[in-house]
């Protein structure tokens, strides 16, 4: 199997690439799906942007995910119109080409700083043209210290899109889930090579997992006290061995993000802020206020999404969160996955399909069996690490871009990076 490392936009074409270029680099053969991803069909704020390739044919331009009722978190390459007509309408449903329903975009804001060659500040605010009617993602409301030794940095984020899973194919269309770990926050030194953007996260990926095409935009997620939260979106990949989120932590939101959620929103006081407003659930049963998150996670009668290591029991999860790397634990699943394997002891969750019984599920003790939820106590995330990218590189086409942890040394890293500066000087 050749592999020749290549470095691209996560952002789709409609059978692959993600910008422009004169000459398409080699591509890596690839013989296995989205590398580690698992179909994701629970994780309603993950959903895709689409635009008119053809007179009534609707395709795949990018993933995003919802921040608010009118407000939308993606990449800025994903609204740039220099390689792709920017996304029209936005599809919610795990499926892209057979939406539950679509919404149309308003309007798009591209952050000031965004620069299509460098990929600096890579993100965008979308505003829809009608609320959505599913609950927005939960922000992450710290500012990571940059480097690579932090609480985030070493442990797995988990990565959704709608991406293809070989690259050079046509977009999956299917919203996949996958976990591996983040490197480093940005700015920072890597193995004695400076890498200055403040903007950037940097992610080791692997063969077996990695973002790729169609990926763009997705959100990047990391769990603590059981809830998960957004710290990333999708920027570049090069399908093996790296990759790259622009940051979406404090810093973003005071630099760029909180400002047009204000304003898209129109200071709704129940609008992500970083406060929780209390008020604004009265008679509703799914969540509505998502700074209210961790307020919920327990049986209370209210749904927070959001709530997933363990998920809450206030909502119909079925038989989904099951499945080893995809960064929740639904306690009622009839198969034990990793993630629901660490509270197989006394934490006051009752997970029925462990090997020996949980003594959680005795009667009186943590939650009723078959249903997770009671504590989120002992259960939280530690997890990602975030990274910083080059300051200027060549976009390329035709690059796949997939999800997942990568286990490479240095050396690796220090190759890419040779690369990517070598065609900074073509």
């Amino acid at each position: 199997m050749r592999r020749t490392a290549c470095f691209s936009l996560l952002g789709s074409l409609v059978l692959a690439g993600c910008a422009p270029s004169e000459e398409p680099p080699a591509l890596s053969e690839v013989d296995q799906p989205i590398i580690g991803g698992f179909p994701e069909t629970s994780r309603r704020y993950a959903i895709s942007l689409r635009f008119e390739a053809q007179p009534g044919l609707m395709e795949l331009r990018c993933s995003a995910s919802l921040i608010g009722k009118r407000t939308v978190l993606t990449a800025g390459h994903c609204v740039d119109n220099q390689s792709l007509p920017s996304p029209t309408e936005v599809g919610f449903g795990p499926d892209v080409y057979n939406p539950d329903f679509t919404i149309p975009v308003a309007s798009f804001v591209m952050h000031p700083g965004y620069d299509l060659n460098t990929v600096a500040n890579d993100i965008a605010v979308i505003e829809l043209a009608s609320d959505a009617p599913e609950q927005a993602v939960n922000l992450i409301r710290e500012t990571m210290p940059a480097g690579e030794v932090s609480r985030f940095t070493g442990s797995d984020v988990t990565y959704i899109g709608y991406g293809t899973t070989v690259p050079m194919q046509p977009m999956h269309g299917q919203r996949r889930v996958v976990a591996y770990p983040m490197t480093s926050v940005g700015p920072t030194n890597f193995q004695g090579f400076p890498v200055h953007a403040s903007s950037w996260l940097w992610f080791e990926q692997n063969m077996a997992e990695a973002t790729c095409s169609g990926d763009s935009g997705g959100p990047a997620m990391f769990v603590e006290n059981g809830v998960e939260r957004q710290i990333g979106v999708h920027s570049t990949s090069n399908c093996e061995s790296a990759g790259t989120d622009a940051r979406s932590d404090q810093w973003m939101l005071d630099d760029f993000l909180q400002f047009y959620i204000d304003t898209f929103e129109n200071n709704d006081p129940c609008r992500s802020d970083g406060t929780c407003n209390a008020d604004c659930q009265t008679g509703s049963t799914e969540l509505v206020d998502p700074d209210c998150t961790e307020n919920h996670c327990a049986a209370d009668g209210v749904c927070a999404r959001a709530c997933v290591m363990p998920a809450d029991p206030d909502c119909d999860w079925g038989q989904t969160l099951c499945q080893d790397g995809d960064g929740a634990c639904n306690p009622a699943c009839e198969t034990l996955d990793a993630e629901c394997a660490q509270m197989c002891g006394m934490d006051g969750v009752c997970v029925v399909a462990c090997d020996t019984p949980d003594p959680d599920c005795g009667a009186g003790v943590g939650t009723t069996a078959g249903v997770g939820g009671g504590s989120s106590a002992g259960v939280g995330g530690g997890w990602v690490n975030g990274v910083d990218e080059p300051e200027d590189y060549d976009v390329t086409e035709g690059c796949g871009c997939r999800i997942g942890p990568s286990r490479h040394g240095g050396a690796a890293w220090l190759l890419l990076l040779g690369l990517l500066l070598a065609r900074r000087r073509d």
